[in-house]
């Protein structure tokens, strides 16, 4: 996992702010609504710090990531007044709007989905229009976690996100919380650099989603790490006749001729004195491959001139069985 926490500096003031929204109280733990909350928390475990100080409304508490403080903000005003929260914590840290991350639920996808926006409309959500509305703009980043459509549209909507999950759905819900801390270390680094997309719908493929969440997260976080500030990162993609690629090219330091080869294999550091610094052991690049194999694709380093890095994964695209005809009908 990406996600390292480090030792607060003594009079450091908060950098960023993520919020994960929900409602206070013991009656609304572990239900829908509250899929804010759970990231949270499970983050501050992960992480070895509490939110637990009364301030702006709400708990707090605070670390370390990649050399800038972070505070991490559970509103206590009920989901619909989330904003006052918000708005009085960047108010007094004085936090920019880019600098801001909020964590919520989202019934338009399926348990163990992720939507990360970097801006946008609430969507129907209550927390994210207060938070909106206070703050008289929408370009803040926001990750969406699935918990669900209703059963069927008569049903209530406020019973639903009031309800609990199942043992099913908390087992896909909670399994991509590593991914929501991967992507709240990415919005701390990424401030730094232009991030620039580069591809529209591709075809379909057959794969673990939560691997290959973890492959993606990992160059990615390695392209930002290695880039100095004011770089750029482009994640572009495209298909041919029976494969999808995506590519991930940053213009950082890039990686010396002579260690290229050796790149996937384990415990193989490019530069171990940078290694040691970032808590590198090697084994990401080859994990990495390693994933994508069993996915009968590859990952690749692309030979490119100049500065920087690209690398290439490529997948097989999905093929639709083919039907085998009956034997009364077969020729």
């Amino acid at each position: 996992m990406l996600f390292r926490s480090q030792k607060t500096t003594a009079g450091q003031a908060p950098e960023y702010l993520v919020v994960g929204l929900g409602n206070p109280g013991s009656q609304y733990e572990c239900t829908r609504h509250n899929a804010g909350f759970i990231a949270m928390d499970i983050m501050a475990e992960k992480l070895g710090f509490d939110i637990k100080r009364l301030k702006f409304k709400g708990l707090i508490g605070d670390t370390v990531i990649d050399g800038h403080r972070v505070a991490f903000l559970k509103p206590s005003t009920f989901m619909n007044l989330s904003g006052e929260s918000v708005r009085d914590a960047m108010q007094f840290y004085k936090i920019p709007v880019e600098k801001l991350l909020v964590i919520c639920d989202d019934i338009s996808l399926a348990p163990g989905r992720l939507r990360i926006r970097r801006k946008g409309s609430a969507g129907g959500h209550n927390g994210l229009k207060n938070i909106i509305y206070l703050l008289g703009r929408d370009d803040f980043a926001r990750v969406k976690l699935g918990v669900g459509e209703k059963p069927h549209p008569d049903y209530d909507l406020a019973d639903w996100v009031l309800s609990r999950f199942t043992a099913q759905e908390w087992a896909a819900v909670t399994a991509r919380f590593d991914d929501v801390c991967n992507a709240v270390e990415l919005a701390a680094k990424s401030h730094r650099h232009t991030l620039v997309r580069n591809y529209q719908s591709l075809p379909v493929i057959t794969a673990d989603r939560g691997r290959l969440t973890q492959v993606i997260m990992n160059i990615v976080g390695n392209a930002i790490k290695y880039t100095p500030d004011g770089g750029r990162i482009e994640i572009s993609g495209g298909a041919g006749s029976d494969t999808v690629w995506l590519e991930v090219s940053d213009n950082g330091i890039g990686i010396p001729a002579k260690d290229r080869a050796h790149v996937f294999e384990r415990f193989y550091r490019v530069d171990k004195a940078r290694s040691r610094e970032s808590g590198g052991t090697g084994l990401g690049l080859s994990i990495a491959s390693e994933i994508i194999a069993q996915h009968n694709g590859t990952l690749s380093l692309v030979d490119r001139d100049g500065p920087g890095t690209t690398f290439r994964i490529t997948l097989p695209i999905w093929q639709p069985a083919e039907e085998v005809p009956d034997d009364e009908t077969a020729e």
